[in-house]
């Protein structure tokens, strides 16, 4: 295990259709893993929240889950991991909290 400060700037989910289970992630190039900044990603909605999941262009398993429960601030929680193409190339988890943008 190890610490990471994640710097890969913020991450934004939109185009979300829970009916087709699709949506767009846009962010930094080193987060989508694409040069344009934009992944397309799969959305599931449960009861929990919603997750969202995609394979990037370098093959690493990218899923993030935003919680309906929300922080003192009104910001709902959540967290995002990577997984690597293998286990010792650097996959990772981190927390955080996402605004709803309304």
């Amino acid at each position: 295990m190890y610490e990471l400060a994640y710097q890969g700037g913020p991450i934004s989910y939109d185009s979300i259709d829970i009916d087709s289970g699709t949506a767009r992630m846009t962010g930094s190039e080193g987060a989508t893993g694409s040069l344009d900044g934009e992944l397309d990603v799969r959305v599931t909605a449960t009861r929990a929240g919603l997750h969202f999941s995609a394979f990037n262009s370098r093959g690493e398993l990218l899923v993030t889950t935003v919680f309906g429960a929300v922080d003192k601030h009104r910001r709902h929680l959540a967290v995002m991991a990577t997984h690597g193409t293998n286990a010792w190339d650097g996959s990772f988890q981190v927390y955080g909290a996402c605004d709803t943008g309304r």
